[in-house]
Formats: C-alpha cells, structure tokens, sequence
C-alpha cells in the first residue's frame, strides 16, 4: 500500500499535467517571465545603494554566456591595498541577486564589500541575469538540456578562472544550497584547486537521502519531474506555466487527488495552501524578513532546466551523490562508459583545503543528517558552525544572518 498510493497520486497529477500542457490558459509554461533587463543586475541591486558595480561576461566551452558581477570595494569607497576576492555563488531556482538584494547591513554581497573584500557575484546559466548562448535562444529546447553537472565542469570552472585572471589571487568561495553541490562536485575532481583557497558551504547538500522538505519529496516520490519533462516542458519554474498551476492548484485538481495527497503527505489541503512557497521547499524560516516578501519575488524563484531537477530528484530517490543518470545501461555507457553513473567523492578533496560547513537544524533540504553524511566523507580541514533555528534561507536572507552567519564568515576566511 506505501507504493501503491504514491503511483496513483503520481497518475492522478500526471493526467492533470498532461490536460494542462497544451491549454491556452499556460501562455508561458516552460518559460520565465522575465520582469528586469538581463544587463540591469548593478543598475537594478547595487549602484542604487552607493556601491560600485561592474559586469563581465564569460563564455563556457558549450557556449553558455554568463554574467558575473564585481563589487570592488565598499561604500566608502576606499579599497585594501591587495583585496581578497570572495566570490558568491546562489543555489537552484535562485540567481545572483540573492546576496544583494537585502538592505546592504543584511546582505552578505555589500557586507563583504564593506569589510575589505573584493566581492564577485556568480550567476548560472538559465538564470534571470545569465540567459545567453552563443547558439541557442532561451525558448530553445536545447537551450535547456543540462543539469548541475554542467554547472560543475562548465560554468564554476569559467567563472573563478574569470576572477583569478582579473585579480591574480587565489579566491575564497561562498556557496549556498546548489552552489555548494556543484563546488563538492568540481574540488572532487580536482577541478579549481589552484584558483580557490577556502570555501564556505552554507546549507550544503550531497547527500539527500534523508531530505524532509514537504515539496521536494513528495516531487521526487511521485517522479513530478519526469512527469513534467514527459509532457514536453524543459524549463521548470514554480513562476509561471504548469509547475505554478500545479502548486496553486494541488488539492483542487480532483477530489480524488485531493484525498490521495493528504494520504501520501499527511498534511490537509488547506495546510498545504497556507504554506508559503519558501516553506513547502525549504522548511519554516526563522527569520525571512515577511515584509519583503513582494519585492523578493520580484526575483525569485527563477528557472532552472527541467533535467536538473530531474538530477536533483534522483539525489533523493538514491541518496548517490553521483552525476545525472540517463535510466539505462546503453545511455550511461554512451555517456560515461560504464553501466551506471559515476560518483563524486569528497574524499579527494584534499586534507589541508580548509572548509567551513555552515546548516541549520530545521533545514528541510540540507538535513543535519545529511550534511553529518557530507562531513564523514570530507578527509579535508573542516569547521562547522550549526544554528538549530535555522532553515535553508535563513543562511541568506535572514533578518538575523549578518550576526549569526556573516560575521562567522568573515572570520573563517581572514583567519585562511
């Protein structure tokens, strides 16, 4: 019976998504509704408060063009005689923007600044600020057809190579939630070792297997994202199209659905309808300043490539902290040589990289039973910092994070 209500669950939002698909009333569906200009990222978040801002692009061997976002130095305009660059990376359905957009005493970008550090701002492709490819246009589906192992050999690698080529120093990484995956993924293969000299995980994630967010698994064991890839959408965005549709609509899609949810769940339709997006996917936030909520939305959540949340949602059904697999033997071998994918391993991080672990205990995305999986398999210099109150954006966006997270990092990384 544990089965058997989760497929007829998944059958009974399957059909939904697939009556949905070709309905006039999803004018965007598979696409974000883009509410800034893609080059308006300093003119829109940082020169408005004062702070200088400079854009650069760079170009992945695949041809993905991004954009990365340079904070010099602070308000007052006075810069240390030899800066250290920190570069900033956001984590899935999330862009650049998220360590700016706060007021600058709570934003973890202008904080830097502020201290001395030269700040750089990552933004990955199929992001509000990094839709470009020298090819393709983002309406085209091969536009979209990566995962987070493309961010890992491509975009992170092109990126701080970016930043080590314009500062001529070693860098110091800050990642939050899938920024910290794609780095875990890159220093395990020995990728950016010679670039980077410390990096900060908040909220990391790798191992996901024990991962209790109410959306993310419920999505995972009902195999929502390869429902949506099936009927054709490879951008996935919880904005616009069918993904908004069946969030806002879950319990009252059909009656029978409705009952079958609150079975797998365990939580009522009018529970689910209360939660905010932010809580569904990440837990309930300790310090998400409430106010803001309508001028975060103005830039969250952003899309991402349908396959990478199809990758993502089989982190949670294996607990592998392995590269995309593409269901069978023939299309791993085409693309790995070998019958199933190949896992990353920490372990090859190597022992005197030093690496600050930052999590929350009602983190519903990075467990504190996950990130003790992480930490086991690290051989590296480890520190760690747990904040029981906290959840996956609290370590970002918190009213309370420049006391409880940011100072703590900025102590790591003078101290490296």
């Amino acid at each position: 019976m544990k089965m058997v209500l989760p497929l007829l669950l998944a059958a009974c939002l399957a059909v939904a998504a697939s009556a949905a698909a070709p309905s006039s009333s999803f004018p965007n569906h598979g696409k974000q509704i883009l509410r800034f200009a893609e080059d308006s990222f300093c003119s829109t978040l940082v020169l408005v408060h004062g702070y200088p801002c400079q854009e650069f692009k760079v170009t992945t061997p695949d041809g993905y063009i991004l954009r990365v976002h340079r904070i010099p130095h602070g308000v007052a305009g006075v810069s240390s005689p030899s800066p250290k660059p920190v570069f900033l990376q956001h984590g899935v359905l999330q862009g650049g923007d998220d360590w700016v957009f706060y007021p600058p005493r709570n934003s973890l970008g202008f904080v830097l600044a502020d201290e001395g550090f030269d700040v750089w701002i990552g933004n990955l492709r199929g992001t509000h600020w990094s839709r470009q490819h020298v090819s393709y246009s983002s309406g085209d589906k091969a536009y979209w057809d990566w995962t987070w192992d493309g961010h890992a050999q491509y975009d992170l690698p092109a990126m701080l190579n970016l930043v080590h080529e314009n500062t001529g120093s070693e860098l110091y990484y800050v990642g939050h939630s899938q920024g910290t995956l794609i780095a875990l993924a890159a220093f395990s293969e020995s990728k950016l070792m010679n670039v980077v000299r410390a990096a900060v995980l908040l909220s990391p994630i790798a191992y996901l297997k024990g991962m209790t967010s109410t959306l993310s698994r419920l999505a995972a064991l009902l195999y929502m994202d390869q429902i949506y890839d099936d009927v054709g959408l490879s951008q996935f965005t919880l904005e616009s199209g069918i993904g908004a549709y069946l969030l806002r609509n879950l319990c009252s899609l059909d009656p029978r659905c409705a009952d079958l949810l609150v079975l797998v769940t365990g939580n009522s339709c009018n529970f689910i309808k209360s939660l905010h997006v932010f809580a569904f996917w990440t837990g309930r936030n300790c310090c998400f300043n409430a106010s803001l909520t309508s001028y975060y939305r103005q830039f969250e959540p952003q899309g991402s490539s349908t396959k990478n949340l199809v990758h993502l949602a089989q982190m949670v059904r294996t607990g592998l902290f392995a590269k995309f697999d593409y269901g069978s033997s023939l299309g791993n071998m085409r693309a790995y040589s070998q019958v199933v994918p190949p896992t990353y391993e920490p372990a090859n991080i190597p022992k005197s990289f030093p690496v600050f672990l930052v999590y929350g205990g009602k983190d519903t995305l990075s467990t504190p039973q996950g990130v003790q999986e992480l930490a086991k398999r690290l051989v590296c210099t480890q520190q760690t910092l747990f904040l029981p109150n906290y959840a996956h954006a609290d370590f970002v966006v918190g009213t309370r994070a420049r006391q409880d997270v940011f100072d703590p990092v900025i102590k790591f990384i003078k101290a490296n």
